[in-house]
């Protein structure tokens, strides 16, 4: 191995250590509470070192933010394909795309909610939905609400954005709940799902026979 492959694999290394030691913090600990210092420390690294890959904490957070919320989009990629296939109708995709949102809140619950609800202009990629607002997430469940009114799952009244917008603000005030400990993350994962069906049977009325 040369010596400038060794550094470039050692370089990768400390970048990996110094992230997941910040979303292990950021897991923990209010944003405000951790600090550069503390994230050097339980990377093993100096402060220096730190700052030679991450400009502050907010670009730290980035960092995590664009991973989780990636697979999150490539999740709801895959159940658009499911539904345009056809193995799926698409009220099942509906209903897989609101699993994918509790999966991706329940893998780092932490890090998801400093991001949705501490910083969400970190990530301006992912916040500008089809309509030029909300989170871009939204995206995927409108465009299987609108494929479901093209099946005559759901009546053309329904507008998909309103569907979209409602299911997220429900999740995320789920999200609030949880993190004010005035429910348990056992019942915000029991629950959510149910909840959120719930809604979009009340909010996407069957074609009329």
């Amino acid at each position: 191995m040369s010596a400038a492959t060794r550094r470039e694999r050692e370089r990768s290394e400390r970048r990996l250590a110094i992230l997941q030691a910040a979303g292990r913090l950021l897991s923990t600990r209010p944003y405000d509470q951790v600090r550069m210092e503390d994230i050097a420390e339980a990377a093993e690294v100096a402060k220096g070192t730190l700052y030679l890959h991450f400009a502050d904490k907010d670009d730290l957070v980035a960092v995590l933010g664009q991973d989780l919320l990636g697979r999150l989009g490539a999740d709801l990629d895959t159940v658009l394909a499911e539904v345009r296939r056809g193995s799926i109708e698409p009220l099942e995709g509906l209903a897989q795309a609101l699993r994918v949102w509790g999966r991706a809140y329940f893998a780092q619950p932490g890090i998801f909610r400093l991001l949705v609800l501490d910083r969400p202009l970190l990530l301006a990629a992912f916040t500008a939905g089809r309509d030029g607002h909300g989170p871009a997430v939204l995206g995927a469940v409108e465009t299987l609400v609108e494929w479901a009114q093209r099946s005559g799952q759901i009546s053309d009244e329904t507008q998909p954005a309103v569907v979209s917008h409602a299911l997220w603000a429900l999740f995320v005030g789920g999200l609030l709940l949880e993190g004010r400990g005035e429910i348990s993350p056992q019942d915000l994962e029991a629950s959510s799902l149910h909840v959120l069906q719930a809604l979009v049977r009340g909010l996407c009325p069957p074609v009329p026979s």
